[in-house]
Protein backbone atom coordinates (compact mmCIF):
# COMPACT_ATOMS: atom_id res chain seq x y z
CA UNK A 1 0.00 0.00 0.00
CA UNK A 2 1.14 3.37 -1.09
CA UNK A 3 4.89 4.34 -2.10
CA UNK A 4 6.32 6.23 -5.09
CA UNK A 5 6.22 4.89 -8.54
CA UNK A 6 7.83 5.09 -11.80
CA UNK A 7 6.67 8.14 -12.71
CA UNK A 8 7.53 9.88 -8.94
CA UNK A 9 3.97 10.07 -7.66
CA UNK A 10 2.36 8.30 -4.68
CA UNK A 11 0.75 4.69 -6.37
CA UNK A 12 -2.89 5.35 -5.60
CA UNK A 13 -3.72 1.44 -6.28
CA UNK A 14 -3.57 -0.93 -3.55
CA UNK A 15 -2.98 -5.00 -3.88
CA UNK A 16 -4.44 -7.89 -1.55
CA UNK A 17 -2.66 -10.86 -1.01
CA UNK A 18 -4.43 -14.38 0.07
CA UNK A 19 -1.67 -15.83 2.51
CA UNK A 20 -3.97 -19.12 2.26
CA UNK A 21 -4.17 -19.54 -1.43
CA UNK A 22 -0.93 -17.32 -2.29
CA UNK A 23 -2.49 -15.48 -4.29
CA UNK A 24 -2.22 -11.52 -5.17
CA UNK A 25 -5.04 -9.66 -6.13
CA UNK A 26 -3.62 -6.35 -7.98
CA UNK A 27 -5.53 -3.38 -7.48
CA UNK A 28 -8.14 -4.25 -5.26
CA UNK A 29 -9.23 -0.45 -4.16
CA UNK A 30 -7.74 2.85 -4.60
CA UNK A 31 -6.72 5.17 -1.67
CA UNK A 32 -9.08 8.32 -2.26
CA UNK A 33 -5.45 10.55 -1.68
CA UNK A 34 -2.37 8.69 -2.88
CA UNK A 35 0.22 9.19 -0.79
CA UNK A 36 4.13 7.80 0.22
CA UNK A 37 5.12 7.60 3.22
CA UNK A 38 1.91 7.68 5.17
CA UNK A 39 1.24 6.00 8.52
CA UNK A 40 -0.32 2.45 7.56
CA UNK A 41 -1.97 0.49 10.83
CA UNK A 42 -4.51 -2.25 10.69
CA UNK A 43 -7.36 -0.94 13.52
CA UNK A 44 -10.70 -3.43 14.72
CA UNK A 45 -10.71 -4.94 11.30
CA UNK A 46 -9.90 -1.44 9.12
CA UNK A 47 -6.98 0.24 7.49
CA UNK A 48 -6.11 3.38 8.10
CA UNK A 49 -4.10 5.22 6.37
CA UNK A 50 -2.56 8.65 8.19
CA UNK A 51 -0.51 11.78 7.28
CA UNK A 52 2.22 10.78 5.06
CA UNK A 53 3.10 13.49 1.98
CA UNK A 54 0.56 13.89 -0.92
CA UNK A 55 1.46 15.27 -4.26
CA UNK A 56 0.04 18.73 -5.46
CA UNK A 57 0.60 19.52 -8.94
CA UNK A 58 4.46 18.55 -9.06
CA UNK A 59 5.65 19.39 -5.42
CA UNK A 60 4.93 17.20 -2.22
CA UNK A 61 3.50 17.91 0.76
CA UNK A 62 3.47 17.05 4.24
CA UNK A 63 -0.05 15.31 4.75
CA UNK A 64 -2.64 16.04 7.60
CA UNK A 65 -5.52 13.54 5.93
CA UNK A 66 -7.18 10.87 7.84
CA UNK A 67 -8.77 7.75 5.54
CA UNK A 68 -9.97 4.88 6.59
CA UNK A 69 -10.51 1.49 4.66
CA UNK A 70 -13.12 -0.98 4.95
CA UNK A 71 -12.55 -4.20 3.46
CA UNK A 72 -15.58 -6.16 4.05
CA UNK A 73 -17.69 -2.98 2.30
CA UNK A 74 -15.04 -2.25 -0.03
CA UNK A 75 -15.87 1.39 0.93
CA UNK A 76 -13.55 4.00 2.27
CA UNK A 77 -14.31 7.09 4.90
CA UNK A 78 -12.46 10.01 5.36
CA UNK A 79 -12.32 11.15 8.99
CA UNK A 80 -11.00 14.40 11.14
CA UNK A 81 -7.57 15.68 10.34
CA UNK A 82 -4.66 15.09 12.64
CA UNK A 83 -3.99 18.43 14.28
CA UNK A 84 0.18 18.60 12.43
CA UNK A 85 1.26 16.44 9.68
CA UNK A 86 2.97 13.69 9.83
CA UNK A 87 4.97 11.57 7.27
CA UNK A 88 7.53 8.69 8.29
CA UNK A 89 6.26 8.39 11.32
CA UNK A 90 5.57 4.79 13.56
CA UNK A 91 2.12 3.79 13.93
CA UNK A 92 0.25 1.70 16.37
CA UNK A 93 -3.21 0.27 17.54
CA UNK A 94 -3.13 -0.22 21.30
CA UNK A 95 -6.91 -1.06 22.79
CA UNK A 96 -9.51 1.57 21.17
CA UNK A 97 -6.99 4.25 20.16
CA UNK A 98 -4.25 4.66 17.13
CA UNK A 99 -1.07 5.90 17.80
CA UNK A 100 1.58 7.80 15.62
CA UNK A 101 5.38 8.64 17.30
CA UNK A 102 8.11 10.24 15.68
CA UNK A 103 8.34 11.03 11.60
CA UNK A 104 8.22 14.58 10.47
CA UNK A 105 5.78 17.29 10.54
CA UNK A 106 7.36 18.69 7.04
CA UNK A 107 8.89 16.96 3.49
CA UNK A 108 12.06 18.03 5.53
CA UNK A 109 13.07 15.75 7.47
CA UNK A 110 15.73 18.46 8.60
CA UNK A 111 13.72 21.01 9.79
CA UNK A 112 10.36 18.86 10.90
CA UNK A 113 11.59 16.42 13.31
CA UNK A 114 9.16 15.17 16.09
CA UNK A 115 10.88 14.96 18.65
CA UNK A 116 8.18 13.90 22.06
CA UNK A 117 5.16 14.45 20.64
CA UNK A 118 2.67 11.59 20.84
CA UNK A 119 -0.65 11.67 18.69
CA UNK A 120 -3.21 9.80 19.95
CA UNK A 121 -6.63 8.94 17.41
CA UNK A 122 -9.66 7.76 19.00
CA UNK A 123 -11.85 6.37 16.02
CA UNK A 124 -15.16 5.59 17.84
CA UNK A 125 -15.48 9.25 19.10
CA UNK A 126 -17.75 11.32 17.81
CA UNK A 127 -18.37 11.15 13.33
CA UNK A 128 -14.82 11.38 12.31
CA UNK A 129 -12.98 10.52 15.49
CA UNK A 130 -10.91 12.71 17.85
CA UNK A 131 -7.13 13.85 17.86
CA UNK A 132 -5.06 14.58 20.96
CA UNK A 133 -1.12 15.61 21.04
CA UNK A 134 0.70 15.47 24.01
CA UNK A 135 4.21 15.11 25.32
CA UNK A 136 6.09 11.78 26.51
CA UNK A 137 7.56 11.60 30.24
CA UNK A 138 10.65 10.45 28.49
CA UNK A 139 12.77 11.10 25.17
CA UNK A 140 11.49 9.40 21.93
CA UNK A 141 14.35 9.14 18.81
CA UNK A 142 14.41 11.53 16.76
CA UNK A 143 13.95 9.93 13.35
CA UNK A 144 11.86 9.00 10.26
CA UNK A 145 11.31 5.57 8.73
CA UNK A 146 11.44 3.68 11.54
CA UNK A 147 9.72 0.15 11.34
CA UNK A 148 7.01 -0.36 14.30
CA UNK A 149 3.77 -1.86 15.82
CA UNK A 150 1.62 -2.67 18.64
CA UNK A 151 2.17 -5.59 20.84
CA UNK A 152 0.44 -6.24 24.33
CA UNK A 153 -0.69 -2.39 24.70
CA UNK A 154 3.33 -1.36 23.86
CA UNK A 155 4.41 -0.26 20.74
CA UNK A 156 7.83 -1.26 20.02
CA UNK A 157 9.85 0.61 17.47
CA UNK A 158 13.58 0.43 15.57
CA UNK A 159 15.72 1.46 12.91
CA UNK A 160 15.21 4.40 10.67
CA UNK A 161 16.87 7.26 9.60
CA UNK A 162 18.43 9.82 11.79
CA UNK A 163 16.76 13.15 11.55
CA UNK A 164 20.33 14.94 11.69
CA UNK A 165 22.26 13.64 9.15
CA UNK A 166 20.23 10.81 7.60
CA UNK A 167 21.95 7.98 8.96
CA UNK A 168 20.71 4.88 9.38
CA UNK A 169 20.04 2.97 12.64
CA UNK A 170 20.02 -0.09 14.90
CA UNK A 171 18.33 0.76 17.80
CA UNK A 172 15.49 -0.15 19.13
CA UNK A 173 12.51 1.35 22.18
CA UNK A 174 8.87 1.07 23.41
CA UNK A 175 6.41 3.24 24.42
CA UNK A 176 3.91 2.02 26.95
CA UNK A 177 1.09 4.89 26.41
CA UNK A 178 -0.61 3.78 29.83
CA UNK A 179 2.27 5.86 31.41
CA UNK A 180 2.78 7.53 28.69
CA UNK A 181 7.24 7.00 28.51
CA UNK A 182 9.45 5.08 26.84
CA UNK A 183 10.76 1.51 28.07
CA UNK A 184 13.95 0.85 30.20
CA UNK A 185 14.02 -2.44 29.34
CA UNK A 186 16.88 -2.16 27.08
CA UNK A 187 15.11 -4.00 23.50
CA UNK A 188 17.88 -5.49 21.25
CA UNK A 189 18.71 -3.55 18.27
CA UNK A 190 18.21 -4.90 15.09
CA UNK A 191 21.64 -6.47 13.22
CA UNK A 192 21.97 -4.20 10.56
CA UNK A 193 21.19 -0.31 10.83
CA UNK A 194 18.47 0.18 8.24
CA UNK A 195 15.55 2.84 7.29
CA UNK A 196 12.19 1.68 5.28
CA UNK A 197 11.52 -1.65 6.50
CA UNK A 198 8.70 -3.77 7.24
CA UNK A 199 7.52 -4.71 10.62
CA UNK A 200 5.30 -7.50 12.22
CA UNK A 201 3.93 -7.94 15.31
CA UNK A 202 2.53 -11.46 15.81
CA UNK A 203 0.54 -12.92 18.40
CA UNK A 204 -0.87 -16.07 17.62
CA UNK A 205 -4.65 -16.56 17.90
CA UNK A 206 -6.28 -19.51 19.37
CA UNK A 207 -7.77 -21.34 16.04
CA UNK A 208 -3.71 -20.60 14.63
CA UNK A 209 -1.37 -23.78 13.68
CA UNK A 210 0.77 -23.14 16.83
CA UNK A 211 -1.76 -21.67 19.07
CA UNK A 212 0.86 -21.91 22.14
CA UNK A 213 3.92 -20.04 20.14
CA UNK A 214 5.42 -17.02 21.99
CA UNK A 215 4.59 -13.29 20.51
CA UNK A 216 7.57 -12.32 18.50
CA UNK A 217 8.54 -9.26 16.20
CA UNK A 218 9.53 -9.38 12.85
CA UNK A 219 11.47 -6.86 10.85
CA UNK A 220 12.03 -6.88 7.43
CA UNK A 221 14.58 -5.93 4.42
CA UNK A 222 15.12 -1.67 3.89
CA UNK A 223 17.61 0.28 3.32
CA UNK A 224 20.97 0.91 4.74
CA UNK A 225 21.84 4.06 2.62
CA UNK A 226 22.30 7.72 4.00
CA UNK A 227 20.27 10.32 2.89
CA UNK A 228 18.34 13.53 4.45
CA UNK A 229 16.41 13.81 1.29
CA UNK A 230 12.58 12.98 1.33
CA UNK A 231 11.23 11.35 -1.08
CA UNK A 232 14.45 9.76 -1.09
CA UNK A 233 16.40 9.33 -4.46
CA UNK A 234 18.66 6.53 -3.88
CA UNK A 235 18.63 3.40 -1.04
CA UNK A 236 20.67 0.33 -0.48
CA UNK A 237 18.66 -2.40 -0.08
CA UNK A 238 19.18 -5.62 2.40
CA UNK A 239 16.83 -8.65 2.47
CA UNK A 240 18.02 -9.21 6.12
CA UNK A 241 15.39 -10.23 8.21
CA UNK A 242 15.46 -10.03 12.26
CA UNK A 243 13.16 -11.84 15.24
CA UNK A 244 12.43 -10.97 18.50
CA UNK A 245 10.89 -12.75 21.21
CA UNK A 246 10.89 -12.26 24.86
CA UNK A 247 14.51 -13.71 26.21
CA UNK A 248 15.04 -14.69 22.23
CA UNK A 249 16.16 -13.05 19.35
CA UNK A 250 16.90 -14.66 16.33
CA UNK A 251 18.55 -13.36 12.51
CA UNK A 252 18.01 -14.81 9.22
CA UNK A 253 18.32 -13.72 5.54
CA UNK A 254 15.80 -14.98 3.76
CA UNK A 255 17.39 -15.77 0.56
CA UNK A 256 19.37 -19.06 2.76
CA UNK A 257 17.70 -21.88 3.56
CA UNK A 258 18.89 -22.49 6.74
CA UNK A 259 16.43 -19.36 7.40
CA UNK A 260 13.45 -21.50 7.72
CA UNK A 261 15.24 -24.08 10.72
CA UNK A 262 15.84 -20.33 12.39
CA UNK A 263 12.62 -19.29 12.13
CA UNK A 264 11.67 -23.09 13.45
CA UNK A 265 13.84 -22.37 16.47
CA UNK A 266 12.44 -18.74 17.06
CA UNK A 267 9.32 -19.18 16.34
CA UNK A 268 7.54 -22.62 16.36
CA UNK A 269 6.68 -21.99 12.50
CA UNK A 270 8.07 -24.51 10.06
Amino acid sequence: MGGIGADASPVSEIDFFDPVTSTWCPAATSIPTPRAFANIVSHKNKIYVIGGMEKQGINYIASKKTEVYDPYTNQWTTLADMPVANQGGVIASVGEEIFIIAGTTTIDMVTGTILNTVSRFAPGIGPNGLWQSYTSLTAIFSRVDMSGCGLNGNIFFTGGRFTNDGTSQATSDSYSPSINSTSAAGEPSITIARHGTGSACIKPLNHDPYPTDPEWIAVIGGSTGVSTLQPITSITTTNRTDFFRKRNSCLCNRSDPSCFRLLSRCSGFV
